[in-house]
């Protein structure tokens, strides 16, 4: 599932991978979806997503960095499938850029890392930071 479908490595998906995209390419979403995107862009993708995983039978949703996470709680909780959480960026970064203009960005940040089967970091440093930020158990990254 991606949020755009473009870019250089569409092309070396191998034959037979189910791919969904939000903003499919040449494709003009209905006059409600684009309505919702406009006044509601989160909830569109988060409805969006809940039903690409839900055609494809998902059993797994990985939401790569702090938004996408995020937007795929409710999709995980709706359709019975762990989430698992990642991060590269140290969690203040994550915070400044998941949810710009938002006052409810902590809240937002801790409940996605807590509900999360699991979160995936990119080092053991940045693990031990994101266990310290949002006070998870040892065995949650």
């Amino acid at each position: 599932y991606l949020m755009e479908k473009r870019g250089g490595l569409l092309s070396r998906l191998p034959p037979g991978i189910p791919m969904a995209a939000f903003h499919p390419a040449g494709h003009k979403p209905t006059l409600p979806w684009r309505a919702l995107g406009f006044f509601a862009p989160e909830m569109a993708r988060m409805f969006h997503l809940r039903s690409v995983a839900r055609r494809f039978q998902t059993q797994v949703i990985v939401g790569w960095m702090l938004q996408s996470a995020y937007e795929a709680l409710d999709a995980a909780r709706v359709l019975n499938v762990p989430l698992v959480a990642s991060t590269v960026v140290t969690p203040d970064a994550d915070l400044r850029t998941a949810f710009p203009g938002r006052s409810d960005t902590r809240s937002r940040a801790e409940r996605t890392m807590r509900q999360a089967a699991a979160v995936v970091t990119n080092s053991r440093d940045l693990a031990s930071q994101v266990r310290e930020f949002y006070r998870l158990p040892d065995d949650h990254l």
